[in-house]
């Protein structure tokens, strides 16, 4: 028998917005945090106790918008899947989305606005692949001052 939670995402479907960049460093949208923040709040809460995190899983998608729009399917995959990634604030569904082998999604027009929003369905494979927690970051040297300090002496 396989292990597997539902949860409903209510709101209209927010694809990943592409990282910006200003004056050096790289964000995500405001947009998509915020939309990537109540999918996790929404999968958090659905998600079973004894819910295993180091497994293979198959994540099944049904996003339903209000017009048939030009918004690319796999941009709205890819803002579920990171939204149920860990962050430094709360646990995710999974280590990290790589752990999703198998995909099903599909978007379809609905009527009626309380009909707008994603069902997502995510089931535990049964392979014998295990995943263990990443380290957790070390925050990055920049190798560009010790040359500056190093040219300065000379």
């Amino acid at each position: 028998m396989s292990l597997s939670f539902t949860f409903v995402v209510p709101g209209r479907p927010v694809s990943k917005a592409r990282p910006r960049f200003y004056r050096g460093r790289v964000f995500t949208p405001e947009r998509t945090q915020k939309h990537e923040a109540l999918i996790a709040s929404h999968g958090l809460a659905a998600m079973p106790e004894d819910w295993p995190r180091d497994r293979d899983y198959h994540v099944e998608v049904e996003f339903r918008c209000r017009t048939r729009a030009r918004i690319d399917l796999d941009n709205l995959v890819k803002s579920i899947c990171d939204g149920l990634n860990p962050t430094r604030t709360a646990p995710g569904v999974w280590y990290d989305d790589c752990q999703v082998q198998q995909l099903t999604a599909s978007k379809r027009v609905v009527a009626d606005d309380a009909d707008v929003g994603s069902t997502v369905t995510i089931t535990v494979l049964e392979t014998h692949q295990r995943y263990s927690e990443p380290e957790p970051r070390k925050p990055r040297v920049r190798k560009t001052t010790a040359k500056r300090r190093h040219q300065k002496k000379r």
